[in-house]
């Protein structure tokens, strides 16, 4: 049990200061050989539980029979005890028992539950950094999947065979993507003219440090992507568009991992996106896009070969980033 005051080492320690502080141990110095007290007394003196046990086991050692041996003996068996009792709870403590007493009776026992200590330190310490791994690639990971989540759908559709047939005899990949990827889209009634299909994808993904509504230091963000296919009287594809709420921020984001909803973050997102746009059709098409005047400053317009492409970044407060494609010739009215 613990004193109410004082550790249970300290009252030992001063308990045993005390006895061996007694009348009939200075009469036993007046008669001891000077070195044998000499060795003894910072048993009685030393200011700290440690130094007192260190200089009792000096003590032992060398004067095993000594005038004070059994005085110092019955000081060092207890209070050694109660001080590996009150240190071997910890790596710390542990250490502390073994600068002390490094051949003391338990130093044996301080080494083998250090070593497991640290192992078992060690184990958890590895276990959390490969977590924190595991996080870093999971995010790192989600943020690839939102930035190709754009990339790929408008890749999909720089392709001029697309826009020449119906849907379901485009390249396998479109198709694929389409059909038969969750979620499913969803069509206007039969009959109604343009026939319009839309599938709403969303991609959630975090930006380290970045400030969020809630003022946490993980920055929250999701890519949302609805793609419109609007298909004329025969089911042809004539026009496609890809909008989503800051959709070019936050394709930028899942990049730059700053945010990308203002000034010149914003419309360095723009343009980013844009020539992204652009280089996906010339690659596509292996030619050079022709530009052509821009309905806003917001706005690029670009046409390569029998499709045209027109980039629209939303400039009111909640309106759609929009990528459109189009056949030269213009979709039927509704």
């Amino acid at each position: 049990m613990r004193a109410r005051s004082r550790p249970l080492a300290l009252v030992l320690a001063l308990v045993g200061v005390v006895a061996l502080s007694s009348g009939c141990r200075t009469g036993r110095a007046l008669i001891a050989p000077p070195d044998d007290y000499a060795a003894f007394r910072p048993v009685r003196t030393s200011p700290t539980l440690e130094d007192r046990l260190r200089a009792a086991e000096r003590y032992l050692a060398a004067y095993p029979e000594g005038v004070f041996a059994p005085d110092a003996r019955r000081f060092f068996t207890r209070a050694e005890e109660v001080y590996f009792a009150s240190k071997r709870g910890s790596v710390a403590g542990l250490v502390a028992y073994l600068d002390t007493l490094p051949r003391g009776p338990h130093a044996a026992l301080a080494r083998r539950e250090l070593d497991a200590k640290r192992a078992a330190r060690k184990d958890l310490l590895g276990e959390r950094a490969r977590g924190t791994e595991q996080r870093l690639a999971t995010s790192a990971a989600a943020r690839a999947g939102a930035r190709e989540e754009l990339s790929r759908w408008v890749a999909r559709f720089a392709e001029p065979s697309v826009f020449e047939g119906r849907l379901g005899e485009a390249p396998a990949e479109l198709v694929v993507a389409w059909s038969l990827s969750l979620p499913a889209p969803r069509c206007s009634s039969p009959g109604v003219t343009p026939r319009t299909c839309t599938k709403l994808l969303t991609r959630p993904f975090s930006m380290p440090g970045a400030p969020t509504d809630t003022g946490s230091g993980e920055g929250d963000r999701e890519l949302v992507v609805e793609v419109q296919v609007v298909e004329d009287p025969e089911g042809v594809v004539c026009a496609v568009t890809l909008a989503g709420p800051a959709m070019f921020s936050r394709w930028e984001e899942a990049s730059s991992l700053a945010p990308a909803e203002e000034g010149e973050a914003r419309r360095q997102a723009v343009r980013g996106a844009a020539a992204m746009v652009r280089s996906t059709f010339e690659t596509r098409t292996l030619g050079a896009c022709a530009d052509e005047a821009p309905a806003s400053p917001a706005t690029s317009c670009f046409s390569c070969g029998s499709l045209r492409v027109v980039v629209a970044a939303g400039e009111e407060p909640g309106a759609d980033d929009a990528v459109t494609i189009s056949r030269a010739s213009p979709c039927p009215s509704p």
